[in-house]
């Protein structure tokens, strides 16, 4: 998805989770199985999310800076 920007990873207790921000600017804080686009959420580690779309994946990684 161009333009996603992973911001952070949250790893809590009940399900890690994640922020992102979209190519509009907008941040979204994100969860196992949420839909991202058309893309599905079926991962998050520390800085590392994975989404799929019809088998294929994608990994957003935190930017380096």
């Amino acid at each position: 998805m161009r333009g996603m920007v992973l911001l952070g990873t949250f790893m809590n207790d009940k399900a890690p989770e994640a922020l992102i921000r979209d190519p509009h600017g907008r941040i979204e804080k994100i969860g196992l199985g949420d839909k991202v686009g058309r893309q599905q959420v079926v991962a998050i580690n520390p800085g590392l999310v994975v989404l799929m779309r019809n088998g294929a994946t994608e990994r957003l990684t935190m930017p380096r800076g």
